[in-house]
């Protein structure tokens, strides 16, 4: 092969090589902005009107204001839960209708999720019951897919649990009704 051939052979690889690897740049670089690589979201949810909690009785939470509340669908409150005491340490915000809401770090651990930060508006009831408290009316068998493993770290609670409390309250909802959701609050 001639000196020009060798020439011409190298630049096209070396063209093809430069456009392999421009390629693949492209690519990373999309991948990386639609996973959040780059330009990561964090979530930060607030409560209305948060109230400090003074104390969590096995009946409901004691509230600076004087209240005292009962989380609907619990029947008694597990005392010494850290997921509770670390949704309760900011405040709760009571709504209307009685449903008593805290705040709790959510773990979005899939490195293909853009979030890195969510700081979720929680209600209790739903927390409570995706974690086996027990409640004012029965669950059917297997409706929690047997004993339910709470995955509550450092780094908050398990995107997975979060998502199915929610498919449980509204299950709770359109099985018994809001009104079975209410209970007397202790004195």
């Amino acid at each position: 092969m001639s000196h020009d051939g060798m020439k011409k052979a190298r630049t096209k690889v070396l063209a093809v090589g430069l456009s392999l690897a421009g390629l693949a740049l492209a690519m990373w670089l999309l991948q990386g902005l639609s996973i959040g690589y780059f330009f990561p979201e964090t979530i930060r949810e607030q409560l209305s009107h948060p109230v400090t909690v003074l104390a969590i009785k096995p009946e409901g939470l004691r509230l600076a204001d004087g209240r005292f509340v009962a989380i609907p669908w619990i029947e008694r409150l597990p005392l010494g839960m850290p997921i509770l005491e670390d949704a309760t340490a900011q405040g709760v915000e009571v709504d209307d209708a009685g449903y008593v809401f805290g705040l709790l770090r959510i773990h979005h651990w899939c490195g293909n999720d853009p979030v890195r930060k969510h700081l979720a508006r929680v209600n209790l009831s739903n927390l409570l019951v995706a974690c086996g408290a027990e409640t004012t009316v029965p669950l059917p068998k297997g409706l929690l897919g047997g004993p339910p493993e709470v995955k509550y770290t450092k780094y908050g609670w398990d995107m997975g649990d979060y998502v199915q409390s929610d498919c449980l309250s509204r299950f709770l909802e359109a099985k018994h009704g809001a009104e079975a959701a209410r209970r007397s609050p202790a004195p």
